[in-house]
């Protein structure tokens, strides 16, 4: 059954099927710093997880005995890992930087401009924190001796 509408007036102010009401409103695009954060901050992570992954190994083959600064410097793993996670934080950094500037342009979906952030944050606030406890672990280690 169909709405029969007063003499004069053939459609009702608003639009009942939605697709009426898409295509009055315009379609909003994707940002482009925000799909560019999105990789970035997707890259950033797997930089990390390979730059750590890479130390650990090296960390496990040169053995506990023999750990100086010397004989980590002479290892190539340990020192691609050491570029490898500053290589990722630059360009996590960058990332977040492009994610900012996808949140603040007008007329954009802003979905991947908020998951670059949210994904090129959590890396970089995870790596800091490691680093916080490898320097308090150290500090701790060289008072007991």
């Amino acid at each position: 059954m169909d709405y029969e509408y007063p003499q004069g007036e053939n459609r009702p102010p608003f639009p009942y099927r939605p697709e009426e009401q898409q295509e009055s409103e315009p379609r909003r695009k994707h940002s482009g710093p925000g799909i560019a954060s999105f990789i970035m901050s997707l890259l950033t992570i797997a930089g990390y997880i390979a730059g750590l992954s890479l130390t650990f190994v090296t960390l496990h083959r040169i053995g506990e005995a023999e750990l100086s600064e010397e004989i980590l410097m002479n290892q190539q793993g340990f020192v691609i890992s050491v570029f490898v996670v500053i290589a990722s934080v630059v360009i996590n950094i960058a990332g977040i930087i492009l994610a900012i500037i996808g949140l603040a342009l007008k007329n954009r979906k802003k979905v991947f401009s908020v998951l670059g952030l949210v994904f090129g944050l959590l890396p970089l606030i995870i790596l800091i924190l490691l680093f916080i406890i490898g320097i308090t672990v150290a500090g701790t280690s060289d008072l007991q001796m």
